[in-house]
Order: C-alpha cells, then structure tokens, then sequence
C-alpha cells in the first residue's frame, strides 16, 4: 500500500485520471502519510467532476513542466469565463449591477483559488513568507495585468481597425471605482498596520501566536471584507447620496 501511494506521486497523463476518482490517504513533504476525514471525503465527493476534468493538464513530470504550465493557463481562462458569464446572466436575471457583480461574484470566484494555495502554504509551512507572498503577487497580477494586457491589445486592435492611436473606452462607473480604490487602500492600510503589529508584539510572526490572537485577526480581516462589499454595495445602488456616475475615459496609446 505504501508503494502504491509513493508511485502514485508522479503518475501517468492517463493514471490521473483513475487517481482523480480515487480518495485514499496522503503523503506530506515528510513522507508522512495523513488518513482521510470525514470533511476531506466530503470535498471530494463534492469536487470530483473538477478534478476529473483537470486531469486534462498533463502531469508536471512531462516536457520540464512546460505542457502543464501552458494547459492549466488556457483551463484557467477557460473556467473564469464561464464564471463571468454566469455572474453576468445573474445579475441580468435578478437585475443586479455590474459593480455589485464584481466585488462579490467574480471577485470570490477568482480569489478563492489564491485563498487555498496560501491556506495550504501556511498549513505546511514554518514561515508565513510563502502565504503572504501569493496574495500580494496574484493582486499584483491581476492589476498590472490582468488590466494591463486587455487594455494593450484592445488599443492595438482599435490602431489596426482605424488607424487611429487613440482608443475610447467608453462610459465608465468613475465614482463606483473611485469609491472602492478609496476604500480599498485605507482598509489595506489596516491590514498592513496589523500584520506589522503581529509581528513585533510577540505574536511570534504574522501567522503565529496564541489561538484567540489568531482566530481574533482571522475574523477582523474577514469582517473588513464585509464592510468592503456592504459600503461598496450601498454606494453602488446610490443609498449613500447621488454622485455623477458616467464619465468618459479615453485613453492615448
């Protein structure tokens, strides 16, 4: 049984497959193998058609890792479209604006990933480096890129179709995202005055401590994100005052 689980750590593309619609115990960085719960049984059984269908990334051990970097690439852009378009046709059946959309929807669906990957990197690892480090990089991603790479090729797009260099973007919702970067940026502020105090209170580092000093940080930060939403939200929906909503962007290339 131990073989079977030390061999199935580098398994065949086709073997993923079978592995996928397998739970069974696993083996951490220190060769130590974990039982299955109750709750890990459950998530399982729960996420299986997406583990199925992720088995279509070939296995890293192919091509220095290169095939499996490139499909989970193009599988990632294919499952946020899919989420996109849902959020957009709920909101156009419950007639919800798009910000509203944005900050809730698509924002969870796109974040819960980073989530998992820094709760696993804190779980299994001494320092708080790792876990940290992947919420500021896959903000920083989505900003400069997530903004700037869209925004690049529509301006080359829009030269190659006119022959103009300047790209119109529309109406956009100014004072919905000037609202939420204000307040974005006073309540990282926050964040980032807490995690400075964690660490040189004697909390032994941004993660560690005493249980209560921990799930007291856990729940402050999770309530700043509801404060975020409901603001944002009622600022959307204008019950905090009425405030020019379209203004023009245009942007020179």
């Amino acid at each position: 049984m131990f073989d079977y689980y030390m061999e199935a750590r580098e398994p065949d593309w086709i073997d993923t497959f079978k592995l996928s619609l397998y739970l069974s115990p696993t083996i951490d960085e220190h060769d130590v193998v974990d039982d299955v719960t109750c709750y890990e049984a459950f998530v399982h059984f729960l996420c299986l058609p997406w583990r199925f269908a992720c088995c279509v990334v070939p296995p890293k051990h192919y091509g220095d890792g290169w095939p499996a970097f490139i499909a989970s690439f193009i599988l990632i852009g294919i499952v946020s479209y899919f989420v996109f378009e849902t959020a957009v046709t709920l909101g156009c059946v419950l007639n919800l604006r798009d910000s509203f959309l944005s900050l809730t929807l698509i924002a969870l669906g796109s974040s819960l990933p980073d989530c998992a990957v820094s709760y696993h990197a804190a779980k299994r690892l001494s320092t708080a480096d790792a876990a940290l480090s992947n919420i500021y990089g896959a903000n920083a991603a989505n900003i400069f890129i997530g903004l700037g790479l869209p925004w690049t090729i529509a301006c080359f797009y829009y030269w190659a179709k006119t022959g103009e260099a300047t790209y119109t973007l529309g109406h956009f919702e100014a004072a919905d995202i000037t609202f939420a970067v204000v307040l974005f940026l006073l309540i990282s502020i926050i964040v980032f005055m807490t995690l400075f105090v964690r660490r040189y209170s004697g909390n032994k580092g941004e993660l560690g401590g005493t249980d209560v000093s921990k799930y007291l940080t856990g729940f402050c930060f999770m309530m700043m994100w509801v404060v975020f939403v409901v603001l944002n939200t009622a600022n959307s929906y204008e019950l905090l005052g009425e405030r020019d909503v379209f203004i023009p962007l245009v942007n020179s290339t």
